[in-house]
Protein backbone atom coordinates (compact mmCIF):
# COMPACT_ATOMS: atom_id res chain seq x y z
CA UNK A 1 0.00 0.00 0.00
CA UNK A 2 1.37 3.39 -0.90
CA UNK A 3 2.27 5.89 1.82
CA UNK A 4 -0.30 8.52 0.77
CA UNK A 5 -3.12 6.00 1.12
CA UNK A 6 -1.79 4.82 4.47
CA UNK A 7 -1.68 8.44 5.64
CA UNK A 8 -5.28 8.93 4.53
CA UNK A 9 -6.35 5.82 6.43
CA UNK A 10 -4.59 7.05 9.58
CA UNK A 11 -6.14 10.52 9.18
CA UNK A 12 -9.57 8.97 8.67
CA UNK A 13 -9.10 6.83 11.78
CA UNK A 14 -8.17 9.94 13.77
CA UNK A 15 -11.25 11.81 12.53
CA UNK A 16 -13.38 8.77 13.26
CA UNK A 17 -12.04 8.54 16.81
CA UNK A 18 -13.02 12.18 17.43
CA UNK A 19 -16.40 11.83 15.74
CA UNK A 20 -19.69 11.86 17.60
CA UNK A 21 -21.00 9.05 15.44
CA UNK A 22 -22.54 6.13 17.26
CA UNK A 23 -19.99 3.46 18.11
CA UNK A 24 -21.67 0.93 15.84
CA UNK A 25 -21.09 3.21 12.83
CA UNK A 26 -17.52 3.90 13.87
CA UNK A 27 -16.91 0.17 14.11
CA UNK A 28 -18.50 -0.41 10.72
CA UNK A 29 -16.35 2.24 9.03
CA UNK A 30 -13.27 0.91 10.82
CA UNK A 31 -13.95 -2.61 9.63
CA UNK A 32 -14.40 -1.47 6.03
CA UNK A 33 -11.69 1.18 5.86
CA UNK A 34 -9.00 -1.17 4.56
CA UNK A 35 -11.14 -2.38 1.66
CA UNK A 36 -12.42 1.04 0.55
CA UNK A 37 -11.29 2.63 -2.67
CA UNK A 38 -9.37 5.85 -2.33
CA UNK A 39 -12.41 7.74 -3.64
CA UNK A 40 -14.63 6.17 -0.97
CA UNK A 41 -12.04 6.92 1.67
CA UNK A 42 -11.91 10.55 0.51
CA UNK A 43 -15.70 10.74 0.81
CA UNK A 44 -15.61 9.41 4.38
CA UNK A 45 -12.82 11.84 5.29
CA UNK A 46 -14.73 14.76 3.76
CA UNK A 47 -17.86 13.80 5.69
CA UNK A 48 -15.97 13.51 8.97
CA UNK A 49 -14.24 16.86 8.37
CA UNK A 50 -17.60 18.51 7.68
CA UNK A 51 -18.96 16.99 10.87
CA UNK A 52 -16.10 18.58 12.81
CA UNK A 53 -16.61 21.94 11.12
CA UNK A 54 -20.34 21.91 11.79
CA UNK A 55 -19.78 20.98 15.43
CA UNK A 56 -17.36 23.89 15.78
CA UNK A 57 -19.97 26.24 14.28
CA UNK A 58 -22.60 24.84 16.63
CA UNK A 59 -20.27 25.31 19.59
CA UNK A 60 -19.64 28.94 18.63
CA UNK A 61 -23.37 29.54 18.20
CA UNK A 62 -24.12 28.03 21.61
CA UNK A 63 -21.38 30.09 23.29
CA UNK A 64 -22.78 33.27 21.73
CA UNK A 65 -26.30 32.33 22.81
CA UNK A 66 -25.06 31.67 26.35
CA UNK A 67 -23.24 35.02 26.47
CA UNK A 68 -26.33 36.81 25.14
CA UNK A 69 -28.50 35.14 27.75
CA UNK A 70 -26.08 36.10 30.51
CA UNK A 71 -26.15 39.73 29.30
CA UNK A 72 -29.96 39.74 29.21
CA UNK A 73 -30.21 38.26 32.70
CA UNK A 74 -27.73 40.85 33.97
CA UNK A 75 -29.85 43.64 32.46
CA UNK A 76 -32.96 42.17 34.13
CA UNK A 77 -31.13 41.93 37.46
CA UNK A 78 -30.05 45.58 37.25
CA UNK A 79 -33.56 46.70 36.31
CA UNK A 80 -35.01 44.75 39.25
CA UNK A 81 -32.47 46.27 41.63
CA UNK A 82 -33.29 49.76 40.34
CA UNK A 83 -37.03 49.15 40.74
CA UNK A 84 -36.53 47.74 44.26
CA UNK A 85 -34.45 50.80 45.20
CA UNK A 86 -37.12 53.09 43.73
CA UNK A 87 -39.84 51.34 45.74
CA UNK A 88 -37.72 51.43 48.89
CA UNK A 89 -37.07 55.16 48.48
CA UNK A 90 -40.78 55.80 47.92
CA UNK A 91 -41.68 53.77 51.02
CA UNK A 92 -39.11 55.60 53.16
CA UNK A 93 -40.29 58.97 51.83
CA UNK A 94 -43.90 58.07 52.58
CA UNK A 95 -42.98 56.85 56.07
CA UNK A 96 -41.12 60.09 56.82
CA UNK A 97 -43.99 62.17 55.44
CA UNK A 98 -46.50 60.21 57.53
CA UNK A 99 -44.40 60.61 60.71
CA UNK A 100 -43.90 64.31 60.15
CA UNK A 101 -47.59 64.87 59.48
CA UNK A 102 -48.61 62.50 62.13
Amino acid sequence: MEQALEDKIKYCAKLLANSLLAEEYKELVSSLIGSMSEKQLDMVIESLEREGEELEKLGATLKKFDADQDAKWEAIRKAQEAKAKEMEDAFVAEAIKTNIAG
